[in-house]
């Protein structure tokens, strides 16, 4: 044989053995893939519309579409560029829980999915507490694991037709009522379309209102009730929108939804501010003036240095201002260390320290424990229970605590004679309430503490 034709024979059987390694290498690879192929393929959003659209169009047949959305204890959705194992167990598991023929889900972003699906409302419920069984029991068996809590939002469509992108906006409109409700489970209904589109537009109107400077402050005074003289007042925040007055209670939770309670809060201390550098001769008649901030901020690093580089801008002098602890209703859990450094900070710097609506959270005592605070602001909650023979008991139990720390006791909501008297009779001085004032505005204010303070001969 020639050399020529055994070089040949050579380079073909090399060529043969490198299509085969190659041949070998592609089976394999697609064979692992099979074996760790999910139950069922996460589906583009597109493809379950359309599954959505042949459903509705062609059968007519009931449908529902959830929409699942997941937080977790760690705020890491991922784990060195990759999911963590917490996230992973969650896909298989909405994966393998949603296979049915009729059934598609799509993975919108980490930890969210949209799925539509037949499931009769009360097979989906147990459905739903299955997912949320498998999710704990993860949890309790692998500690170094994010921690998932997941709420779910239906829409569920009877037959006719409803146009998907208002099929899924209704969807996550009940989601996101159960992730706020902390409910496992919510199913959209015309009552929670409407508050969802107030909230909305209160969300609108809030960012217009910083945007545009539609928030306006008034005072509400505190009363030394042994003279009637105003000692302070507390700031109290009020919003112009399309022709209403938003109060607190109307935007708050929409400033907490947005994440905005830090540029709020220091929104208002600004306004504050400009309002005390234009009246300085007014703020020395009284202690101080009270501005609230919430225990977020305030959780948050160097927010006690911030407070006070605001001061120096305006130029206010720290004894002029007090700040007010707002209260923890729920089980929130703040960052105590940080609030407890900006406190300290503060105190340190001349500000007086209150503890907002004392008696109606879970932790006013232990409030009282973690913060040096200077005084007590005794809910209205409180107050107005305290002609109750039980009422006086709890209230005393309150300012006998508040005593024996050395704390100064202001209630609120002080709106009767009686109430007035009794809270005289118990040893209170500072009082904030109907009884001798509303909120007023700041001319109205200005106005008041001179008139007071005239009255009794301090010219």
């Amino acid at each position: 044989m020639k050399s020529s034709n055994i070089l040949t024979v050579v380079v073909l059987a090399a060529v043969f053995i490198v299509l085969l390694g190659l041949g070998m290498f592609f089976i394999l690879r697609a064979l692992k893939q099979f074996g760790e192929k999910k139950p069922t393929d996460f589906k583009p959003l597109l493809s379950v519309q359309k599954k959505y659209d042949k459903i509705r169009r062609v059968t007519r047949i009931p449908c529902g579409v959830i929409y699942i959305m997941s937080s977790d204890d760690k705020s890491a959705l991922s784990h060195k560029g990759g999911h963590s194992l917490a996230y992973t167990r969650l896909e298989d598991t909405v994966l393998a829980s949603f296979d049915g023929r009729d059934d598609a889900v799509s993975r919108i972003k980490n930890g969210e999915f949209l799925v539509l699906t037949r499931m009769s409302e009360s097979r989906l419920a147990a459905v739903i507490g299955q997912i949320n069984q498998d999710v704990l029991l993860f949890s309790k068996t692998h500690p170094g694991e994010p921690s998932l809590t997941l709420s779910f939002g239906a829409y569920l469509i009877p037959a006719g037709n409803i146009d998907f992108e208002e099929t899924v906006s209704r969807a996550k409109i009940a989601c996101a009522e159960a992730k706020n409700s902390k409910r496992d489970y919510v199913a959209w209904d015309y009552n929670l379309q409407t508050d969802y589109e107030n909230h909305v537009a209160v969300e609108k109107d809030l960012r217009s209102g910083v945007e545009n400077n539609n928030f306006f402050l008034e005072f509400q005074p505190i009363i030394d009730i042994s003279n009637g003289n105003i000692i302070g007042g507390e700031v109290l925040t009020r919003l112009n929108a399309n022709s209403k007055v938003l109060l607190p209670a109307d935007f708050i939770a929409a400033v907490k939804d947005r994440n905005m309670d830090a540029e709020f809060d220091f929104f208002v201390l600004g306004k504050m501010c400009q309002w005390i550098s234009a009246h300085e001769d007014v703020c020395k008649r009284i202690s101080y003036i009270s501005v609230n901030f919430s225990r977020i901020t305030l959780s948050q690093e160097n927010t006690g240095q911030k407070i006070l580089e605001t001061l120096e801008k305006y130029g206010v002098a720290k004894p002029f201002v007090a700040v007010e602890l707002l209260e923890n209703i729920g089980e929130n859990k703040y960052n105590t260390e940080n609030i407890q450094k900006n406190l300290a900070q503060l105190k340190n710097a001349g500000i007086a320290i209150l503890l907002d609506d004392f008696g109606d959270g879970y932790s006013s005592f232990d409030d009282l424990k973690n913060y040096s605070v200077d005084a007590i602001k005794i809910s209205k909650t409180i107050v107005e229970n305290v002609s109750s023979q039980i009422g006086l008991r709890v209230f005393k139990s309150m300012i006998n605590v508040a005593k024996n720390m050395g704390v100064v006791i202001v209630c609120e909501g002080a709106e009767t004679l009686e109430q007035i008297e009794i809270l005289r009779d118990c040893g209170v001085v500072f009082v904030q309430g109907y009884y001798f004032y509303r909120s007023v505005s700041p001319d109205q204010f200005e106005k008041a503490i001179i008139k007071n303070r005239t009255r009794q001969g301090d010219n």
